[in-house]
C-alpha cells in the first residue's frame, strides 16, 4: 500500500523501541499490540512507552487511544489498557502463538500489504494444508523433511541444521524457523510424562548467501561437525540488473556440490606445484574435503505472497509431524514459561527493590554488580 511503513519492535530492550520512535511521526502512526494473552512482559512495556511517547509530543488520551489497535485472545485485558473495543481483533485461544500468522495476528501486513496480497499468503498455504493432508507418505512434502531431519538428528546424531538462503528478502527466515523448531520440539519429554531417550530439535541457525559463504561456510566444509545445511531460493526475480540472479543460483548449486563431492587427497595433490615435496604434501593434505556432507534445496518458482505462505506453512507441518514422530507436544513451551516466571521475582530487585531470599549465589551476584554498576 502506498505511504505505508511497517515497523516490528519485538524486544523488551528499549534500544529496538528508540531506534523505531526517532523515525516516526506521532500524529501519523499507529500501534499494533500483538500478544495472545495480552499479558507478555515485552508487549505491555513497549506499548506504555510508546503511549508515554505520544503524550510526551502532545497528544490527548482520547488522540492515543484512536491509534492503538490490539490483536489478542485477551479482549479484556486490551479494553483495560485503554485499546477502544472497535480497535481489538480478537483470536481464539487454540491458536498458537508462533503458528498464528494466518489469524488476526496477520493484521498489519494486511495493513502494510493490502488484503489481496495476505489473501494469496494465505493460499498458498490453504495449498500445502491440503497437500499435507491428503497426499500419501511416499510423496508427502511435509512427511519427507520430517523424516529427513529425524534421520540426520536421532540416526546421526547431527545436533545442529543450518537454514542459507539466497534471496535477501528471505533474510529473517532463518531466525523465524529457529523459534518454530526450537521452541516447538525443543523438549525432553514426552506427551505421557517420560523422559526421552533420543535427542528431539536440532539448534537451527544460519544466513544470507553469498554472504555467510565467507562466514561459516568453511566449517560446514571442512570442520569436525557434520551440519545438515537447507538452501533456500527462488528461480524468478523482481529486479533487472543482468547476471546477478544466475551468479547467485551457481553460487548456491556451486556450495551444495561442494559438501556432496568434497575433494580427495589425490585431487588435491594433483593440484600441488610440488607434490614431492613436504610442504606440498601437507598443503594438499589441507586441502582435502570429506564431502558426503548432507544438504536439501528448495527452488521456488518466484518469492511473492502465495509461495511465501508456501514455504510457511511447509515449514509448520514439517515442524508439527517432526514433533508427532518424536512423541512429543509442539504446541507448548514450559521453558519459556520458567524463565518468565523467574524474570517476575528479579525484576522488582533489580530495579532497586528488596534482594530477594534464597536466590542462587550466580544471579545474586549478577544483580548486585549491574546495581553498583548502575549506581
Amino acid at each position: 500500500m502506498p505511504n505505508r511503513r511497517l515497523r516490528f519492535v519485538a524486544n523488551v530492550d528499549g534500544n529496538a523501541l528508540s531506534g523505531v520512535l526517532r523515525h516516526l511521526d506521532p500524529r501519523r502512526s499507529a500501534f499494533v499490540l500483538a500478544s495472545k494473552s495480552f499479558g507478555t512482559q515485552e508487549t505491555h512495556m513497549n506499548a506504555r512507552s510508546a503511549m508515554e511517547w505520544m503524550r510526551r509530543h502532545g497528544l490527548s488520551e482520547h488522540e492515543i487511544e484512536q491509534r492503538l489497535i490490539a490483536v489478542t485472545a485477551k479482549p479484556a485485558a486490551a479494553r483495560a489498557m485503554g485499546v477502544p473495543e472497535a480497535h481489538i481483533l480478537a483470536f481464539d485461544e487454540a491458536v498458537g502463538g508462533r503458528y498464528s500468522v494466518w489469524s488476526a495476528i496477520g493484521f498489519p501486513l494486511v495493513y502494510a500489504f493490502g488484503s489481496e496480497r495476505f489473501r494469496q499468503l494465505l493460499a498458498g498455504a490453504h495449498e500445502i494444508d491440503q497437500h499435507v493432508l491428503y497426499t500419501p507418505w511416499a510423496s508427502n512434502a511435509g512427511f519427507l523433511l520430517a523424516l529427513i531431519e529425524l534421520l540426520h538428528r536421532c540416526g546421526y546424531g547431527h545436533p545442529t541444521h543450518a537454514v542459507v538462503v539466497y534471496d535477501e528478502r528471505l533474510a529473517r527466515l532463518p531466525e523465524y524457523l529457529q523459534q518454530l523448531e526450537m521452541e516447538s520440539n525443543g523438549k525432553s519429554v514426552d506427551v505421557e510424562g517420560s523422559t526421552l531417550e533420543y535427542p528431539t530439535a536440532p539448534v537451527v541457525w544460519g544466513g544470507v548467501g553469498t554472504s555467510v559463504q565467507h562466514a561459516f561456510f568453511q566449517a560446514l566444509h571442512q570442520g569436525t561437525d557434520v551440519v545438515p545445511v537447507s538452501f533456500i531460493a527462488a528461480a524468478n526475480i523482481e529486479h533487472d540488473f543482468p547476471g546477478h540472479h544466475d551468479a547467485l543460483i551457481a553460487n548456491m548449486a556451486a556450495q551444495s556440490a561442494a559438501l556432496l563431492r568434497g575433494r580427495t587427497y589425490a585431487e588435491a595433490i594433483a593440484q600441488e606445484a610440488a607434490p614431492d615435496h613436504a610442504t606440498g604434501q601437507a598443503r594438499a593434505r589441507q586441502r582435502v574435503f570429506a564431502g558426503n556432507r548432507p544438504s536439501t534445496t528448495m527452488l521456488l518458482d518466484r518469492l511473492d505472497a502465495r509461495t511465501l505462505g508456501a514455504l510457511v506453512a511447509l515449514m509448520e507441518h514439517k515442524v508439527y509431524l517432526a514433533g508427532r514422530l518424536l512423541g512429543i507436544n509442539s504446541f507448548d513451551q514450559w521453558g519459556v514459561e520458567l524463565g518468565k516466571e523467574i524474570c517476575g521475582v528479579l525484576l522488582p530487585w533489580v530495579a532497586g527493590g528488596a534482594q530477594i531470599d534464597g536466590m542462587d549465589a550466580s544471579t545474586a551476584a549478577l544483580v548486585a554488580r549491574y546495581r553498583r554498576l548502575r549506581g
